[in-house]
């Protein structure tokens, strides 16, 4: 069995692949999580397996390291995702308002512009906004973004 990789595993790693640059990013986003205590995780309408899940494993994530946290999607999940465990915990845009009105921070992932992630787009600028992305053609719209298109997923 595999243990967690820590802070400075995940540095050997992304300097051995010569990205001093992004880890930097990946410091900075660390900051950022560990200073909120209510986060939003947030992924792109119409969602698909890979928006569900990233929003999902980072929403566990986040809930271990005792945060506050609520997922959410601007859309429904569709009806053949709802068999997978904790789908019933994303929240459409609706049902966490609230949640999202307190919170301190925005995490967006696998949504290439604002527009994917529907009224939630109206919160940015009020909330500082972490991107987390692979796709290459993500503008960058988050205040600290971090997109890797190396990657299939988030």
């Amino acid at each position: 069995m595999n243990s967690p990789m820590n802070r400075e595993d995940i540095s050997k790693v992304i300097e051995r692949k010569g990205e001093n640059k992004i880890m930097d990013i990946v410091n900075e986003i660390i900051e950022k999580l560990g200073k909120a205590s209510k986060i939003a995780v947030v992924g792109h309408i119409m969602p698909d397996g890979d928006c569900i899940s990233s929003v999902l494993s980072l929403s566990i994530g986040l809930e271990k390291l005792g945060k506050f946290v609520m997922p959410m999607i601007d859309y429904n999940v569709p009806w053949f995702y709802r068999e997978f465990e904790g789908t019933e915990k994303i929240k459409n845009f609706e049902g966490g308002k609230k949640f999202l009105e307190e919170s301190e921070l925005l995490v967006i992932l696998d949504s290439s512009s604002p527009d994917r992630i529907g009224r939630v787009k109206e919160y940015m600028g009020k909330k500082f906004t972490i991107v987390i992305d692979h796709h290459v053609t993500n503008s960058k719209f988050g205040d600290l973004n971090w997109v890797d298109s190396n990657y299939s997923s988030v």
